[in-house]
């Protein structure tokens, strides 16, 4: 399958970056299954953003939190293969902070993608543990 990427105005693709850059956070579900899932979630105090996210990008999830101990916030969340490449292959160009979380969760959705089916791959495996370390918050 040839993946196309959304073609959006090049202001929007920049916007989108920098925002990922500073709010987003790529990451790994893990289905029932037992199959990772791979997604990106952005969070904000200020809902009329992540309403232009939601309505930009056509994303599903949005959820409020309210945490005791900081500013409720809004999150948005875009899960699955099929929606994250075509993103990703318009923004990766202008990451700075997040490019080499991007560049991992695409080579794992093609990997993925090229055989949907069967057991974690050891490239694949390792992408996951990879995302994982550099989400990892505090001293290494």
């Amino acid at each position: 399958m040839i993946w196309r990427p959304l073609n959006l105005p090049l202001e929007t693709k920049c916007y989108i970056a920098g925002f990922i850059d500073g709010e987003g956070c790529f990451s790994f579900h893990k289905e029932k299954t037992g199959y990772y899932s791979p997604f990106l979630s952005i969070s904000n105090t200020n809902e009329d953003v992540i309403n232009w996210f939601k309505n930009t990008l056509d994303w599903g999830y949005k959820g409020y939190v309210d945490n005791r101990r900081e500013k409720p916030k809004w999150q948005l969340e875009m899960r699955g293969m099929k929606r994250l490449i075509p993103l990703l292959l318009d923004i990766l160009p202008y990451l700075i902070v997040k490019k080499r979380h991007a560049e991992l969760i695409l080579e794992y959705c093609k990997s993925r993608l090229s055989k949907p089916f069967g057991p974690l791959t050891k490239r694949e495996k390792e992408i996951i543990q990879e995302i994982r370390k550099l989400n990892k918050r505090g001293r290494y």
